[in-house]
C-alpha cells in the first residue's frame, strides 16, 4: 500500500497557489493600471507624435528648394 500524498506536501501546493494567484493578481492590477495611464496620456502623445512625424517626413516642396 502506497501513500500518494501526505499533508505536508499538500499544504505546500495550497501555499504555493495562493503565492501564483497573489502574483496573478498583482499582474493583473499592473496592466490595469497602466492601461489607465495610458488612456490618460494617450492624447498627449498622440499630439506629440504627430508634431514629429510631419516636421520629419514631410519631403521639401518645390517652392522651399
Amino acid at each position: 500500500m502506497f501513500l500518494t500524498a501526505n499533508p505536508p506536501s499538500e499544504n505546500c501546493q495550497k501555499e504555493q497557489r495562493a503565492t501564483d494567484l497573489q502574483i496573478l493578481r498583482f499582474s493583473l492590477q499592473l496592466r490595469e493600471l497602466r492601461i489607465h495611464v495610458l488612456s490618460f496620456f494617450n492624447p498627449f502623445f498622440s499630439i506629440f507624435l504627430a508634431s514629429q512625424t510631419n516636421r520629419e517626413s514631410s519631403p521639401p516642396s518645390v517652392f522651399e528648394i
